[in-house]
């Protein structure tokens, strides 16, 4: 018995893995953990329609266009679909299908109940949104630079801020500071290391120019942390555009000095 055989019976045998053998759109066979994983008994499901595992027809219709083209070029699909169980409620299943023989209109399905992970990436993504809606809401960005990889990383309002596409590789600290104003550099960088060497926070602000030569005026707070041996690990802090209120400032600023001049 070869590896991949022994490999195989294991899987099987964890009760994990629901096989189903289909013909034209209907059930001809499935094991226990198919069975369970829907809530069926395997002799409820025998014969019956695909469709009775689909929340509704155009899932359903879905599937189909997506995995029939690769599965009759003798392909594997693989993916990630929403089905219903017996009792109403939605699961999420990570799916195989692909011939059962070559040239046979039979298709086998392997199928994997992946709904706790997959609620948890959903939950993850909503709240990444609702963060990144407070952001933009607040002009406010979050950045965090790793001081062993040297590598950045911004939210989607840090890269807003910057007016860097978010879809474009990520920045890195040398064209972060291209952006930065050339008078401001300088007072930038030495701020950056000497809070590193000290161990200190950092509150700032600096004049950056985007690409299509707009001026803005930008608050950075960071904060330094520490591995367990005392050394400087990473920089996590926030962004916040505060062109208005700055340039507010300098303009009344000007007229207290003309008036001033005035008399």
């Amino acid at each position: 018995m070869n590896d991949t055989v022994i490999e195989l019976q294991a899987l099987l045998q964890t009760r994990l893995i629901g096989l189903v053998r289909v013909r034209d759109r209907r059930i001809l066979w499935a094991n226990q953990t198919f069975a369970e994983q829907f809530g069926y008994t395997v002799e409820e499901l025998i014969g019956q329609p695909t469709r009775i595992v689909y929340p509704d027809d155009e899932t359903h219709a879905q599937f189909a266009a997506a995995a029939f083209p690769v599965i009759q070029a003798g392909g594997v699909y693989r993916g990630e679909i929403r089905q219903r169980r017996k009792d109403g409620t939605i699961g999420w299943y990570s799916v195989n299908c692909a011939l059962a023989r070559p040239g046979d209109a039979e298709q086998i399905g392997v199928f994997i109940d992946i709904t706790d992970r997959k609620l948890f990436e959903l939950a993850l993504a909503e709240r990444e949104e609702h963060f990144n809606a407070a952001q933009r809401v607040a002009q406010i960005g979050s950045w965090e630079s790793d001081l062993v990889t040297n590598e950045l990383k911004w939210s989607e309002e840090m890269c807003r801020i910057f007016e860097h596409d978010p879809q474009c590789p990520p920045p890195t600290h040398e064209s972060a500071l291209v952006r930065v104003h050339p008078d401001d550099r300088l007072a930038n960088t030495n701020a950056y290391r000497e809070a590193t060497t000290r161990g200190g926070g950092l509150d700032f602000t600096s004049r950056i120019v985007t690409k299509d030569g707009k001026l803005k005026f930008v608050r950075f707070i960071g904060e330094l942390l520490f591995d367990a041996s005392g050394t400087p690990r990473r920089w996590i802090g926030t962004a916040q555009d505060v062109t208005i209120p700055a340039l507010e400032g300098r303009y009344n600023q000007m007229i207290e000095t003309m008036q001033e001049l005035a008399f």
